[in-house]
């Protein structure tokens, strides 16, 4: 394939995830990149570290075309993707998942990588679970640079480090244009209120998909939700749902106009089956009570 590689100009989408390259094979994979042209790139579980990071670093010039980025389940150098990501100026998309990310890591590549990427439109730093608050209020300094407020896809999922400190210097960031926020295992009740006080207070005015999986549903989140612009929502009863909650949630639906899409999960090896039924019979009679308000 490295032989082949520089006469592929045509070359616009380059997916080798999970192909077992190691270190050196992704670094001689990124040295023979063609001259030009390559939009999308998938380097995720090849065990890439510092070498491959270096040369992601020298194809810098012949990727400059390049929207999105795919480095996921490469961890052994997580301090080496700020200076690597730096140049990619087009980057739009960027998937760092499992790349056990920490404070001092985060804070490198929010400062010499998200800081400079003025475009970036996708960031997914899901299952890095020992990024801590340091770590979070650096990465929303990145995200805040130059006031930028292009991100429109966050996805936080079962970052189990994300209290209430971290998601509140991340939801104070700049994100007017967020459409999507995903926070899968948002377990913080404290954290929680945070998510709740930036619904209720209008400061994700252009959100549309909410993904809460795994994450209790609470009587404060569903009252948060009126007025909303959301159009698609998933959330987790955490093996029942509590009737004040569905009370909420179904009250809610009154003043969610957009809403075409609703999905709450109860489940796991330890849930009382009863207590799931009685739960859903409570959440669907407050559902319909929210309907029938709704009706015009």
């Amino acid at each position: 394939l490295t032989a082949s590689l520089p006469g592929m100009t045509a070359l616009r989408v380059l997916d080798v995830g999970h192909c077992g390259l190691g270190d050196e094979g992704s670094a001689a994979l990124l040295d023979a990149l063609p001259a030009a042209g390559l939009r999308e790139l998938n380097l995720s579980g090849n065990s890439a570290g510092s070498g491959a990071l270096r040369a992601l670093g020298r194809a810098a010039e012949r990727l400059g075309s390049l929207e999105s980025l795919d480095l996921s389940f490469n961890y052994q150098a997580p301090q080496g993707f700020g200076p690597a990501l730096a140049p990619l100026r087009r980057l739009r998309r960027l998937t760092l998942m499992y790349c056990e990310l920490d404070d001092d890591s985060t804070a490198v590549l929010a400062r010499e990588g998200l800081a400079r990427l003025e475009g970036l439109e996708m960031l997914d730093l899901s299952n890095n679970h020992r990024i801590n608050q340091r770590g979070w209020r650096q990465l929303a300094r990145g995200l805040g640079a130059r006031g930028r407020a292009s991100l429109r896809v966050l996805v936080l999922a079962e970052c189990f480090g994300l209290n209430r400190g971290g998601l509140a210097a991340l939801l104070g960031a700049p994100l007017a244009s967020l459409r999507v926020l995903g926070l899968w295992s948002l377990r913080d009740p404290e954290a929680c209120a945070v998510l709740e006080a930036a619904l209720s207070e209008g400061r994700l005015p252009a959100l549309r998909l909410l993904h809460l999986e795994d994450t209790p549903l609470r009587r404060e989140l569903a009252t948060a939700l009126r007025g909303t612009s959301v159009e698609e929502m998933e959330v987790f009863g955490g093996g029942t749902v509590a009737p004040a909650a569905a009370g909420a949630l179904g009250a809610a639906l009154a003043h969610m106009p957009r809403l075409r899409k609703l999905d709450v999960l109860a489940g796991g090896p330890n849930v009382n089956p009863d207590a799931v039924a009685a739960g859903h019979d409570a959440l669907a009679a407050a559902l319909a009570a929210g309907a029938r308000a709704a009706a015009p």
